[in-house]
């Protein structure tokens, strides 16, 4: 991932975090901006429009669910992370139903972190200038055939998310799920990388490889993504259908389980089943289709 100086703005009440993060951040080529609390983050986020906010839940006077509030009124497609304990559940899942683009829990996996924030940045980074009006489409359906580049992914994540333009307050929640469960279709469908194969790699810092050394093997290579997506004003259908061999998704942990959230396997489809309406996988588990439905919005 090819990070050029965004800024990240690290809030948090205790200095150390906010030093070990910084330090971290910048030697990745970020730009951190540092806040003590939410009060000190909303004059910061205002003033330098950090593209990225890493905040604690857990602080004195604004905590980070007001804090993440008060952004998303300033700015709805603000990318805003969150951190947090053990034993706040129910408080992450209230942050990203209210919009926050990822959680993470304390103490942090630092190279997890990074890995996540270098996918956030490429999806900033990929944002085009709207030259079209999208809230003009009322109706469109595609199907997109891709490959297992997963740098591609962020285009097609905005393509099959234009027409929503009109719900802003859906927008993110969307386009995070998407971002998901394209990604887990390829990941773990088509190359067929385990989650234990991934955390290896992420920890030991070759996790580009372990990518390229299965998208350029036999049968890996010659699998596709299938896409299609149907849109209308009252809901949007995602069908994700990849050639691997699929998986019991009847295994998923319980999505109306809190504590499931702190869960380190399977997050991706924890936080789509929290976005979207309805999640549901054909027999072999190959395929999944997501379905969100809009709220009226003027046109």
């Amino acid at each position: 991932m090819d990070e050029d100086g965004l800024k990240i703005l690290v809030v948090d009440d205790e200095s150390a975090v906010r030093r070990i993060m910084s330090r971290v951040l910048l030697r990745h080529g970020y730009h951190p901006i540092e806040a003590a609390d939410g009060r000190e983050a909303l004059e910061v986020f205002c003033h330098e429009n950090p593209a990225i906010v890493i905040t604690d839940i857990n602080m004195p006077d604004m905590d980070g669910l007001e804090l993440l509030s008060r952004i998303k009124e300033e700015s709805p497609e603000a990318c805003v992370v969150i951190m947090t304990g053990y034993g706040s559940e129910e408080t992450a899942i209230k942050a990203l139903r209210s919009g926050a683009g990822n959680y993470f829990t304390k103490p942090i996996d630092l190279p997890e972190l990074i890995y996540a924030i270098g996918v956030l940045a490429d999806f900033i980074r990929s944002r085009e200038d709207k030259s079209f009006d999208y809230k003009k489409i009322i109706r469109e359906t595609k199907t997109i055939v891709t490959g297992n580049a997963l740098g591609a992914i962020y285009s097609i994540v905005h393509e099959l998310t234009r027409a929503i333009a009109n719900f802003p307050s859906e927008a993110e929640s969307m386009q995070t799920g998407l971002l998901e469960m394209i990604t887990n279709a390829i990941e773990h469908g088509n190359l067929d990388i385990t989650y234990e194969e991934k955390q290896k790699a992420l920890q030991d810092g070759r996790l580009d490889e372990l990518y390229e050394n299965k998208a350029q093997a036999m049968p890996y290579k010659e699998r596709k993504v299938t896409i299609r997506y149907e849109f209308d004003p009252e809901k949007v259908i995602y069908t994700i259908c990849d050639q691997g061999d699929g998986f019991d998704w009847r295994s998923l942990p319980d999505p109306t389980d809190p504590e499931n959230l702190m869960a380190a396997s399977g997050r991706g489809i924890f936080m789509t089943r929290l976005y979207m309406d309805e999640v549901v996988y054909n027999d072999t588990g190959n395929e999944v289709t997501i379905v969100k439905y809009l709220q009226s919005s003027e046109v």
